[in-house]
């Protein structure tokens, strides 16, 4: 055993695991709750905190939970003492850090949903509260790493097949009817009680970058805008709400009626309501947020942005985040001194071209499972096999995602500025001392010394995988 791990931390490899739920709404429920029914000889989920009765009830029926490990709050929860080996942590974004720092002080190993933070306040309080920890696996969902789709990227690009990288192109795109659900009627389309943009849809894409580069950038510069979903751009005669009678629902891509009163009665429907009858459906676009106009709602988030970062060793990046494009969708061009790849993920097509060869290879690496493509059920898997072995924690993709969410803030700062954002004296923000151990633990081998121009440079030690 590792001397870092107390051996009351550690679980006899026969028995399932056992977990506390924060938030059991639809994150929580699935894939964390899902993976628990499947895998009833992995894990068990043996508490839950929940606000809402009717989910706190139904969830806790779903897994046979006591009454007495049923709560409201997590101060009703964190009173009772340790009540499990793991946390998930599915709250709502603005509570992450909050409902996290008593789970880790306490011992809890902990996967928790991503975005981490809000802003640089917050990420900084997190990653102070995790040098205390020890003995603890704590992860974050950034899930996208453990699809079999980009390991396989990250199987490429680490195996120099197409030399070192030169420059990125990386789009994500929510696509225009899942940005007008979740970013302009939804829960995520107030940045004040969210988090930019960039962070609650991209955080995923940044941590993708910083995996594949494995390296800290040096400088960052960003622009965008809400350009669409305003006031002033409503079609006349727009009413407030889609089930008002609006004059341009047959030909508005928008219509909340035909987007939630269809077939289909799974995401992003069932989120309007518990109840998925078409009566039920529709009350809940008359009363609900859901049923509002695109144009006449209270957001303020951006609807399209551009990010451009300069990494180390002269690495650039020119990445895209658009809620106007006609698919979920995320698709790349990666350059490389010695070849090229290129994707889109949601199809599962990754190009793979090897100079000096003239025939691209196509290879399809689609995947059935739900879940960002077979990622939710993978990294829990990731997550609990970690957890029931003997070794150190390996807290590195953790500290990646941290440094991920800092580029997310870092753009954002100069949108607003207009001006390029240098990293390092971004990052020393958090103090100079807790910036250098950010670097050092999710780039190991980093000299922590500056280089030249005041950017950090990577020493000879060979980087982690």
């Amino acid at each position: 055993m590792s001397p870092l791990v107390p051996d009351k931390m550690k679980k006899p490899r026969n028995k399932p695991l056992t977990a506390i739920l924060i938030g059991a709404g639809q994150r929580g429920v699935q894939p964390f709750g899902a993976y628990a029914r499947a895998n009833p000889d992995q894990l068990k989920i043996v508490g839950v905190v929940e606000p809402n009765d009717q989910r706190r009830t139904r969830f806790s029926h779903d897994h046979n939970i006591p009454a007495s490990h049923q709560f409201e709050n997590v101060q009703a929860m964190y009173k009772n003492g340790k009540l499990a080996d793991l946390v998930f942590n599915a709250s709502p974004d603005r509570f992450h850090v909050s409902t996290t720092l008593p789970a880790i002080a306490m011992g809890y190993h902990i996967l928790l949903e991503k975005p981490i933070a809000q802003n640089m306040e917050q990420l900084t309080a997190f990653f102070r509260a995790t040098q205390s920890a020890v003995g603890q696996h704590l992860w974050v969902m950034h899930e996208l790493r453990q699809s079999p789709y980009f390991k396989r990227v990250k199987q490429l690009i680490s195996s120099k097949t197409i030399g070192d990288l030169v420059t990125l192109l990386h789009t994500e795109s929510p696509a225009y009817w899942h940005m007008a659900h979740s970013y302009v009627r939804g829960n995520w389309s107030i940045e004040a009680e969210n988090a930019p943009f960039l962070i609650t849809k991209a955080c995923h894409d940044l941590d993708l970058l910083t995996w594949f580069l494995d390296r800290p950038a040096n400088q960052i510069q960003s622009f965008g805008s809400l350009t669409e979903f305003r006031t002033e751009n409503a079609p006349p005669g727009a009413p407030e709400r889609c089930t008002d009678g609006c004059p341009v629902a047959a030909t508005c891509p928008y219509d909340a009626q035909r987007l939630y009163l269809g077939a289909n009665t799974g995401w992003p429907v069932s989120v309007i309501s518990s109840d998925v009858s078409v009566a039920a459906r529709l009350k809940a676009l008359q009363t609900g947020p859901y049923g509002r106009c695109v144009y006449h709602c209270d957001n303020d988030v951006l609807d399209h942005q551009i990010v451009n970062i300069e990494f180390e060793e002269g690495v650039t990046v020119a990445f895209t985040l658009t809620g106007h494009g006609p698919e979920n969708t995320r698709k790349f061009a990666y350059d490389g001194t010695r070849g090229h790849l290129s994707g889109d993920f949601e199809r599962g097509e990754l190009t793979h071209w090897e100079y000096p060869h003239s025939v691209p290879q196509m290879m399809d690496i689609s995947c059935t499972e739900s879940g960002h493509g077979g990622g939710d059920s993978a990294m829990i898997e990731a997550f609990l096999n970690a957890v029931k072995s003997d070794a150190t924690p390996d807290n590195r993709g953790l500290a990646q995602g941290l440094y991920a969410h800092i580029l997310g803030f870092a753009a954002e700062e100069s949108r607003k500025s207009g001006c390029v954002v240098n990293l390092t004296h971004f990052g020393r923000e958090m103090g100079a001392a807790l910036w250098t151990k950010l670097l050092q633990a999710a780039f190991p081998g980093i000299n922590p010394n500056l280089g030249q121009n005041g950017y950090p440079t990577v020493g000879s030690g060979s980087p982690g995988v």
